[in-house]
């Protein structure tokens, strides 16, 4: 997997159109709270070759997430995210380990093939409450749109 980190925006810019638009048009949709839903790896919301479970969010705090490929990927997948307010990045943390801290992260993950059966585990910061969209692509193409209800 390959990590990267862009500088952080100041708060309250405003983030890219294209990644404000994506809350517009999800692929699917997800609810995470004090206590997150029960979908398990195989019923959460899908995204391309993705399955998602994102586990409770508590403020300030980085939320586990696990990724299963339904189908593994001939290729590695990008994941990209924004607040859908006002396009703050979501920070990932895809790397072995625990996180250093919790505002650990970069602005992007990429999603290497793994065998088969294998999950990816790993955080995401989200900032705050409220709506926030996580893209994947694959060579360039979208994949789809995950839209994460954060409450």
């Amino acid at each position: 997997m390959t990590w990267r980190r862009n500088p952080i925006r100041r708060s309250g810019q405003r983030g890219p159109p294209d990644a404000v638009a994506a809350c517009a048009r999800p692929t699917d949709t997800t609810r995470v709270g004090r206590r997150a839903p029960a979908d398990g790896l195989f019923g959460g919301p899908t995204v391309g070759p993705l399955s998602f479970y994102v586990s409770d969010y508590a403020d300030g705090y980085l939320t586990k997430v696990v990724i299963h490929p339904q189908k593994q990927p001939s290729e590695p997948i990008t994941l990209t995210g924004s607040r859908c307010r006002d396009g703050l990045p979501l920070l990932f943390w895809f790397e072995d380990g625990v996180p250093p801290g919790p505002t650990a992260g970069d602005d992007y993950a990429i999603l290497e093939p793994v065998g088969a059966g294998v999950s990816y585990t790993g955080y995401m910061l989200f900032t705050a409450q409220g709506r926030w969209q996580v893209t994947a692509t694959q060579g360039g193409a979208e994949l789809g749109v995950l839209l994460v209800e954060v409450a």
